[in-house]
């Protein structure tokens, strides 16, 4: 697709194609995505505006492909490691300029796609070894679909092979795959030698089509039927010599039987296969058919059927072809038939190729024809150097998720339960927090449930383990902001004076949300020391780093010239121009003196590629929360740079929703660890952590959710909060959450949703979440309740309406949560039918932000059909929890009932 010749790369997009490429990627979302890019200019100016550095992660049958932003952080619903592009046609052509199309596809674009049968396998050792004198038919360990191939030590040839079935770390020459393209398609099946020396073909599993990949001819051998694909310049001497001592091995043969070509299928052309049949051979209608061809034939493919003459095929026998078939092990070509009569299938001929009416002069003329594939200057590759230092940590942890030594368990003797402040760890807090700060382990695996601490067993970790050695640099980092975020809150809650800071991009300082940054972000903290520093006639700066840092200031506009009192400084102000990044950061490192940095995966990734550079070596421990939705690209990044830290892997035990539409949901799972994280944890090959023990929600939603999602295994240590108490004193016995069961269902089936094209809104419905809403206003604090909704267009009805608290999707939520939500499911029609409202993971998701109570509104009938929401409503019935959406008031105030009137009900148009 946009991949140059490396395996993994960088690329850069120039100002002139990038409107037009836009303009066919995104489909409608112009823009959308015009903002995006217009507010790079903020973020650096030493790049130029229009540039975008993206890496392909996978892609589909060269239509759909998934990029992961390369030093730059994307904040579209919140991830900022992934991003998928649909591709039209045109699209797909625009991006390819000068490279030879065979159909929807360009040669080379397809690698290392086996499909091979169960006997093949070995599963001996956990490094396999390929060099060119093995076969990889008989070493290569894929029983499936092979997902993706990625590489992980490149000057040993390590590469990180991930099929269906499981993953590994395969070794093999990096010259035997020379230009060979990594993670781009992997939709084919088992590649095919052709005729050309040093490539094979590679067949669709669907859609039959094909192209050529160059690999060592000794790599492979199959026995696959496949044509083949080869150059117009080298056609005409390999076919003529290959075909003639195919006819000299035949004359061997009992020629009784007389075998020959009734059909001869041809293409030529860089737009596509164009077919030939004829049922006889007539070399002047051939000849003729070439002829009308030979302006621009690059590639030339070819497919010859061959019957058996003696039982000439009819109408209802083309099922007794025989299809050529290639073999690198000897110098014949076999056929074998195929054919509906058991007395028949299994029968091996010897077939004749009658080509000598075939119009060999036509290739002689393309002998000197060359198809010139030119190089496009819009784009321009930097590949990654996957080099990871064998027996480092880094290298330790890629070698246990993916088939290598496991890492070896330590016995932790907890004999009493880590402090912090008059924070006091539970024991499973306690039991991480000492394994994280043990030099001990490389790596460990964390895996927890909703509300069980994980946050604050994160932060505990960190501090426990400056503790332990004072002189290193923790790093927390997560995938979302809102997880990042909330890590920080932690922090600064258990270790108030504790020197922190939180590494994020200044472009998303200015689009993200003003509840996702903090004091302690670098732009923030960068900008208030070095204006500190200049202000300050009596700091001492050298002259030199003190311009750069008048330059920093004038180029984010945070001082103007008329902000210095000397006209030494407003001299030195205006004509300070440029700075280096790493003078700054050092400047900023020596002042600061952070012992803990906290930031996204991907804001972690652009820093300390670049400018911090020099600090990555100094990073202790590196804790990666949301890690089941991290890819498997991103984190050979991360431990590539950090090849000495000591990794934790903390997951979720039942992963919630991606962010992302259907139809992209599977691809991004298939990039994420999660799934190899959940079976190394169940093969024991990592010391590991179950958080388990709930204390921040009420034990009877603690008790439903872990019955519903987690097999019972969640343990509840719920202590009463204040605005729990303010809700048992109210007069509401369903608002006194001792009493019933923690969720209230209130049923609007009175009330219909409307359509307007994919978008769905219930104005019955909002009319009764704000009301509601302002119900509960009477007892608590607007802080703790939101309204969260399963569709966009119902958050725009509610925020134009006044209820006075935080109104949400569900999707935007990850790491938050209140003490009382109120959840819209909006829809009333075909419920059970909905993916997108049955998914466990986002009803799971859902049901756990609420730590006190939880209201849901919506269709009761139709979702008591519905999966995983039957129980819910059954409980309901059963409490006596299930309420009309008229009569919720009188239900939960029985004493100052005042339902508000349509006039009273304010909304916005």
């Amino acid at each position: 697709m946009i991949l140059d010749k490396h395996s993994i790369c960088f690329f850069e997009i120039d100002e002139g194609h990038f409107e037009l490429q836009l303009k066919q990627l995104y489909d409608g979302k112009m823009e959308e995505v015009k903002e995006e890019i217009e507010s790079a200019r903020i973020r650096d100016n030493s790049v130029h505006p229009w540039q975008q550095y993206y890496e392909l992660v996978i892609s589909k049958r060269g239509n759909v492909i998934i990029l992961t932003p390369l030093f730059n952080e994307v904040v579209a619903n919140d991830r900022l490691d992934l991003r998928l592009v649909h591709l039209n046609k045109h699209a797909i052509d625009l991006l390819n300029p000068g490279r030879i199309k065979i159909e929807d596809y360009y040669i080379g674009d397809i690698l290392c796609v086996f499909k091979l049968q169960q006997k093949q396998m070995r599963r001996g050792s956990t490094i396999f070894k390929f060099t060119e004198k093995n076969n990889i038919a008989k070493l290569f360990v894929i029983s499936a679909w092979l997902r993706s191939l990625s590489p992980y030590r490149t000057s040993k040839g390590n590469f990180l092979c991930v099929s269906s079935s499981f993953s590994t770390v395969i070794e093999m020459n990096k010259d035997i795959l020379p230009g060979a393209y990594i993670n781009q398609l992997l939709s084919a099946e088992v590649v095919s030698p052709i005729l050309t020396p040093g490539q094979f073909l590679l067949n669709f599993n669907k859609d039959n089509r094909i192209t050529v990949a160059k690999m060592s001819p000794r790599l492979i051998t199959t026995n696959t039927y496949a044509p083949f694909v080869i150059s117009a310049k080298e056609a005409c001497s390999e076919v003529k010599e290959i075909f003639e001592n195919y006819q000299n091995a035949f004359a061997k043969y009992n020629r009784e039987k007389a075998y020959g070509i009734l059909e001869v299928t041809i293409g030529f052309g860089s737009n596509g296969l164009l077919a030939i049949k004829n049922q006889n051979i007539d070399s002047h209608r051939y000849k003729t058919k070439l002829q009308e061809y030979t302006a621009e034939i690059p590639y030339a493919y070819f497919s010859f059927t061959i019957y058996d003459l003696n039982d000439p095929p009819t109408a209802k026998k083309w099922n007794r072809a025989v299809m050529v078939k290639i073999s690198t092990e000897t110098d014949f070509f076999y056929a074998d038939v195929l054919s509906a009569q058991k007395n028949r299938e299994n029968l091996l001929v010897q077939a004749r190729c009658a080509l000598e009416s075939f119009d060999w002069d036509m290739f002689k003329r393309l002998e000197n024809r060359t198809v010139e594939v030119k190089q496009c200057k819009e784009y321009k590759s930097c590949p990654i150097n996957y080099e990871i230092d064998e027996n480092s940590n880094a290298d330790k942890l890629i070698q246990a998720l993916y088939g290598g030594n496991p890492i070896p368990f330590i016995d932790f003797a907890i004999e009493s339960n880590i402090s912090i402040g008059t924070f006091k760890l539970l024991e499973t807090q306690t039991k991480y927090a000492k394994m994280v700060a043990d030099e001990k382990l490389s790596a460990l695996i964390g895996s927890s449930s909703f509300g069980c601490g994980k946050t604050a067993a994160i932060a505990s970790a960190a501090i426990h383990s400056l503790h332990v050695n004072p002189k290193s640099l923790q790093m927390v980092t997560a995938v979302t902001n809102s997880a990042v975020v909330a890590l920080i809150e932690k922090i600064i809650q258990l270790k108030p004076n504790i020197k922190i800071v939180r590494i994020i991009s200044t472009h998303n300082t200015t689009v993200l949300p003003s509840t996702q940054l903090t004091d302690f972000d670098y732009p923030t903290v960068l900008a208030e020391l070095l204006k500190e520093c200049v202000m300050n006639p009596r700091c001492d700066i050298a002259e030199n780093l003190l311009n750069q840092m008048l330059a920093y200031l004038k180029k984010h506009n945070i001082l103007y010239t008329n902000s210095f009192r000397t006209v030494r400084m407003r001299n030195m102000f205006q004509n300070a121009n440029g700075y280096n990044d790493e003078d700054i950061l050092n400047f900023f490192m020596d002042h600061e003196k952070p012992t803990i940095i906290v930031g996204t995966v991907a804001s972690i990734l652009y820093f300390f590629s670049k400018s911090w550079k020099s600090w990555v070596n100094r990073v202790n421990t590196i804790q990666i929360d949301e890690a089941s939705g991290l890819p498997r690209e991103t984190l050979l990044k991360i431990t590539t740079l950090f090849p000495n830290s000591k990794y934790s892997l903390v997951r979720d035990y039942r992963p919630p929703h991606i962010y992302y539409e259907s139809d992209a949901s599977k691809l991004i799972i298939d990039t994420a660890i999660g799934e190899t994280l959940r079976d190394c944890l169940s093969k024991n090959r990592f010391p590991s952590v179950h958080f388990n023990e709930v204390f921040r929600r009420r034990r009877k939603i603690v008790q439903k959710l872990g019955k519903i999602f987690y097999d019972s295994t969640l343990e509840s240590f719920h202590i009463r909060d204040g605005t729990e108490t303010e809700l048992q004193n109210s007069p509401s016995p369903n608002l006194q959450t001792s009493n019933k069961s923690p969720i209230i269902f209130i049923s609007t089936d009175r009330s219909k949703h409307s359509k307007r094209g994919t978008l769905l809104t219930n104005t019955g419905e909002t009319k009764t979440a704000v009301r509601l809403a302002k119900h509960l206003l009477k007892y608590i604090d607007k802080e703790d309740i939101a309204i969260l909704c399963f569709h966009r267009a119902q958050i725009n009805e509610l925020r134009c309406a006044k209820s006075g608290v935080y109104v949400g999707s569900v999707d935007s939520v990850q790491g938050r949560e209140w003490p009382v939500c109120i959840i819209c499911t909006t829809r009333t029609l075909n419920y059970d039918t909905s993916s997108f409202m049955v998914d466990a993971r986002r009803i799971n998701f859902v049901l756990s932000r609420s730590k006190i109570l939880t209201f849901i509104l919506g269709h009761s009938k139709t979702k008591s059909g519905a999966h995983f929401w039957k129980d819910i409503i059954t409980t309901s019935l059963e409490n006596k929890t299930l309420v009309e959406s008229d009569d919720f008031e009188n239900i939960l105030d029985p004493e100052n009932s005042s339902t508000d009137s349509d006039d009273e009900y304010q909304f916005m148009n």
